[in-house]
């Protein structure tokens, strides 16, 4: 993987939140070209309710070191509901259902414009959101409460750069086409109260190489949609002295290190690019405050975790290389709490 790869920095802006409208209704005419990211998976319930609920809709992003950056525009929301949609549209050949969903009757579709302050579509540092920090595309907005088959952002298609470390800026080739794109699962709004979600997006899965030169950057999109009433964290401190004293071999000295995070009490870990990846890797970093290292890994799902601190980077991994992960233990996260799992430089 290569190192110091950013995307051309850009204000973060608060939502305005847009009127909801059917498909008939023409959306704001771009002068950019616009590609739809869709977000879609399969649904074995197609019954809609009768009655009205509330939604909300935030996006997050999973940790990495690899970039500084990464800024996209996103111009609007649409979703599908699962009466109008075709079974079996999609190829579902990837993880979370990344499939080539976005089929459907669109004659009972609802979208929503996400805009800025001054009414222009919503451009969003990515980077900007981890650890749990989150923005805001749709607020407590009322849609017909039920199943739906999925749910598609619009982001503008030529206008996600990144920036090496030298200042050198490069445009990153969005493939997905009109209609096409970033997918997850199916989703069901409840008629009861407000349901709220969470888009993860791995920029550091999403974000790949291509061709000799490495600098040919293309968008592979990962993203995770997760109900926060589902969700928790795991998050604490570490001991990088007595970690990197005691692993003196193989850790760097100008790297902090990360926390890696596999689903599963007996999952194998592994690094990126290998079959057992983690779901996420939190970077440590100093918590001036508290004047410690500290980590956090959120919107995890209710489940075992292994964790394991890792002091090498893997973008600077040589190939043949082993990654090195230091006090693997089993973490448990309930939904709606973090989790503290600390990182005291004993040996495991």
């Amino acid at each position: 993987m290569q190192a110091g790869i950013a995307v051309r920095a850009m204000p973060t802006t608060k939502l305005k939140e847009g009127n909801a409208t059917m498909n008939r209704q023409m959306l704001k005419p771009l002068t950019v070209a616009v590609v739809a990211i869709t977000l879609a998976g399969c649904n074995d319930s197609s019954s809609s309710g009768s009655g009205d609920g509330s939604m909300s809709l935030d996006m997050t992003d999973a940790p990495t070191n690899e970039f500084t950056s990464v800024n996209i525009t996103v111009t609007g929301v649409t979703l599908q509901p699962a009466d109008d949609a075709e079974e079996d549209s999609g190829d579902g050949d990837t993880e979370d259902g990344n499939g080539e969903n976005g089929d459907g009757d669109d004659s009972d579709r609802i979208s929503f414009n996400v805009e800025n302050d001054e009414g222009e579509p919503k451009t969003i540092n990515l980077l900007d959101l981890q650890g749990g920090v989150t923005e805001t595309l749709l607020s407590d907005e009322d849609v017909p409460a039920g199943d739906y088959a999925w749910m598609r952002l619009d982001i503008v298609a030529d206008d996600v750069f990144v920036t090496s470390d030298s200042g050198e800026e490069h445009s990153v080739f969005v493939p997905s086409g009109a209609q096409r794109g970033m997918q997850t699962t199916s989703f069901t709004v409840s008629e009861e109260g407000e349901t709220n979600f969470t888009i993860d997006f791995d920029a550091r899965k999403s974000i790949v190489t291509r061709g000799s030169s490495g600098k040919d950057l293309i968008l592979k999109p990962i993203l995770r949609l997760v109900e926060n009433e589902e969700v928790g964290a795991i998050s604490g401190t570490v001991d990088v002295a007595t970690l990197k004293q005691n692993n003196d071999a193989f850790c760097e000295d100008d790297f902090d290190g990360m926390v890696y995070v596999h689903q599963g009490a007996d999952a194998t870990v592994g690094e990126f690019g290998s079959d057992s990846e983690p779901l996420v890797a939190a970077p440590v970093s100093m918590d001036d405050e508290e004047n410690n290292y500290t980590y956090k890994a959120a919107f995890l799902e209710e489940a075992s975790y292994q964790v394991s601190y890792v002091c090498e980077s893997d973008d600077n991994e040589e190939e043949g290389d082993i990654t090195e992960f230091i006090n693997t233990e089993e973490v448990e996260v309930t939904a709606g709490e973090t989790t503290t799992h600390n990182f005291d430089g004993s040996s495991q």
